[in-house]
């Protein structure tokens, strides 16, 4: 549901509900347009979440409120709070309890020629989180750290062969991992992340073959775009390192997909469709990894 006139000034309402088998969500949003300066958004959100996943199960509650500010067409800013509340459930540790205050902040720019289909250009996003609060009955602090980065280049300068390149690193400072609650870890793995493995499933392992996070993150991909009509292709080589140190130490080695997509050029986006194999899988990992959304993978 989406109101985009709650109270005559285009501010935005809107309530979202996700019931998946993995992930439930309720998700509360509210925007206000041009507060305070032209140019200047506040915004506040409520989410209910409920997940089972192979790193973790959890039960999380966040509480944000923030400001956005455009600098440019091509430069936003922003910063803000969040409150959350989670109960944890591992299989290493038992059933644990967290309670988070944090200020995000982040800046993003925005240079590409389109949201969901990108020929030209390039985007970057940093985002820095300082977090504070009890884990497991303990005083913990830590600081997140996540750059995000993609560039396009049209071969041909009419969109029917693009090169498309993206990276990310990013670091989380902290004592050591344990200090760290597993929903605020960073993971590598999935649709928008190193296809050909699953969900959060690049990097180490316990015991048990499940993922444990980290607090590093190094990928890098790259894939080839052809389009013909409403129809298209990519093929694409994906690659990621999770490490439990705060900087990447590639203990756990570099984990390397490759695959092949379909693209049909829709009136509301492309629709992706990808298939993609682990070079280097492991015991633990699937044979491949098949993924299904709108807009190209980044």
């Amino acid at each position: 549901y989406e109101h985009r006139n709650l109270y005559g000034a285009n501010e935005t309402f809107s309530a979202e509900l996700e019931g998946g088998l993995e992930v439930q969500r309720l998700t509360l949003g509210y925007v206000e347009p041009q507060w305070l300066r032209d140019g200047q958004d506040f915004l506040a959100g409520f989410e209910l979440a409920r997940e089972e996943d192979d790193a973790f199960d959890a039960l999380t509650a966040t509480l944000t409120v923030g400001v956005n500010r455009r600098l440019s067409p091509l430069w936003t800013v922003g910063a803000g709070g969040l409150l959350e509340a989670s109960l944890i459930d591992d299989t290493d540790t038992g059933e644990t309890e967290s309670f988070l205050a944090g200020l995000p902040l982040f800046a993003a720019y925005d240079g590409s020629n389109d949201l969901l289909n990108p020929t030209s250009g390039q985007r970057f996003r940093a985002d820095v989180t300082p977090f504070a609060g009890l884990f497991d009955d303990e005083a913990v602090g830590f600081t997140s750290i996540d750059l995000t980065g993609s560039t396009y280049y049209d071969v041909t300068d009419e969109g029917a062969w693009v090169l498309a390149a993206r990276g990310r690193v990013g670091t989380i400072l902290s004592e050591d991992l344990d200090t760290v609650p597993q929903t605020r870890r960073l993971y590598a793995g999935g649709g928008g992340s190193v296809r050909g493995f699953a969900q959060r499933f690049v990097g180490p392992l316990d015991d048990n073959n499940d993922p444990i996070g980290g607090r590093s993150v190094l990928e890098l991909g790259g894939e080839l775009r052809a389009r013909f009509g409403d129809l298209g292709g990519v093929i694409f080589v994906d690659s990621g390192s999770v490490s439990t140190e705060s900087f990447p130490d590639f203990e756990e080695g570099v984990q390397v997909a490759a695959g092949l997509g379909f693209r049909f050029f829709s009136p509301a986006g492309p629709i992706r469709v990808d298939v993609a194999f682990p070079v280097n899988g492991r015991a633990a990992d699937d044979t491949f990894q098949l993924f299904f959304s709108i807009g190209q993978a980044f």
